[in-house]
């Protein structure tokens, strides 16, 4: 009988006990040689040639034998070569699908949606920044957010230059809630961002040393060399500060200028901290420069977060209804970012903005809302009228083109 027969008879219980004994002694052979040729054969066989004189000698007399170890040996090496495999791809899965989204959690997520229904919170958080802190300038939008996992993103964003109508497109990373790349792209007018035009706010003292000393006098002879056509802007600083029904008031008689930026007062003119000068923050009169979508964070917590809002409402448009939603959109602002302190010490330049934002709306509701100055566009004759019509300490001109850029 031979071997197959008797393994098949070993394998149904039926072989006699001689015949296990056979068995198991070429079981026990075979499995010597297959753990001998593991380690040894594979190689020797990519190492060497054999020709069919060698493959007919007594060495490899047995080719059938060595065929089925090979297989055996190719057989469970795939196995482990499958294993290692899937064990790296289920490495990975887990590494960036499961770790990857537990790390984010800790870290300022911008293409969260959680404020608004379906724009990012980021959207919402540099248009409040940017409303509040940089005159003369929009957010348009966000072009794309991209998760690179670990708290990493890839983001681009649009800017609005209001006086030359330009967009500007700029690149930022943030790598576990540090930023590279161009954000300061939103604060690019000056190292203190917020003062712009009215260093004389920031710090007081610059007026009382003779800093600006016939400052507005000199201003006012710059604009009446220029054409009277010529296109500027300019930054007003008033003497005595106007309440916001005042400025509501100035704004719908003035209606050849556009008022781009109003400055609110959330400071006492003698208060200035020993660190740094003060944060200065307003808003933009013109809804239709800001935020026209649809969507906004809970308008109930923030009404008027999008000035446009006033149309929408239908209030009224005399200066009592102007003052009343510039209020609410200026309020809802800060109350917005006071809010939302992950996103400000990510994304705003000093980290306490964010009790500073919470500090002007308690010294608002104690002192009211005043208006401290301006930034305007127009043409040099009707800022030259303005001008006249109010007393300054202090008027900066930021630019100029030779024609209002709605002519061209």
């Amino acid at each position: 009988m031979n071997f197959k027969k008797l393994l098949e008879k070993y394998k149904e219980g039926k072989a006699s006990a001689e015949e296990i004994n056979i068995v198991e002694k070429e079981l026990e052979k075979y499995q010597a040689i297959e753990d001998y040729y593991a380690e040894d054969f594979p190689l020797q066989l990519n190492q060497q040639s054999f020709s069919s004189e060698d493959l007919s000698n007594e060495k490899f007399e047995d080719r059938s034998e060595i065929k089925n170890i090979n297989k055996v040996i190719n057989l469970r090496l795939s196995k482990v070569v499958l294993a290692s495999v899937l064990a790296v791809v289920l490495l990975y899965v887990s590494i960036f699908y499961v770790v990857s989204p537990i790390v984010d959690r800790f870290y300022y997520n911008p293409a969260e949606i959680s404020e608004g229904e379906y724009f990012p919170d980021m959207y919402f958080d540099l248009h409040a920044i940017t409303t509040l802190n940089l005159p003369g300038y929009s957010l348009t939008g966000i072009k794309h957010i991209e998760s690179e996992g670990f708290g990493n993103y890839s983001i681009t964003y649009y800017k609005h230059n209001l006086f030359t109508r330009e967009n500007s497109v700029h690149s930022l990373e943030l790598r576990k809630d540090l930023p590279h790349g161009t954000l300061t792209g939103l604060f690019d007018l000056n190292p203190r961002y917020s003062s712009g035009g009215f260093n004389i706010v920031a710090d007081h003292t610059l007026y009382e040393r003779g800093f600006y000393n016939d400052q507005v006098d000199n201003m006012t002879k710059y604009l009446q060399e220029l054409n009277s056509v010529a296109y500027v802007s300019a930054y007003m600083t008033f003497e005595e500060d106007l309440s916001l029904e005042e400025f509501a008031e100035m704004n719908l008689k003035k209606r050849e200028l556009d008022f781009k930026w109003v400055g609110v007062r959330t400071h006492d003119k003698d208060d200035i901290p020993e660190d740094r000068p003060n944060h200065l923050t307003g808003f933009n009169p013109d809804p239709n420069d800001g935020s026209v979508t649809n969507d906004s964070p809970d308008p109930k917590k923030y009404p008027t977060f999008n000035l446009v809002e006033h149309f929408r409402e239908a209030r009224p448009g005399d200066s009592t209804g102007w003052a009343k939603s510039y209020e609410e959109h200026y309020r809802s602002l800060l109350s917005y970012l006071s809010n939302r302190q992950d996103a400000v010490e990510v994304l705003e330049t000093y980290p306490d903005k964010v009790e500073y934002y919470q500090q002007a709306l308690d010294y608002i509701d104690e002192n009211g809302m005043n208006v401290f100055g301006v930034l305007v566009h127009g043409e040099v004759e009707d800022i030259l009228e303005l001008v006249e019509e109010n007393d300054l300490i202090s008027l900066q001109i930021d630019q100029a083109l030779p024609l209002s850029p709605n002519l061209n």
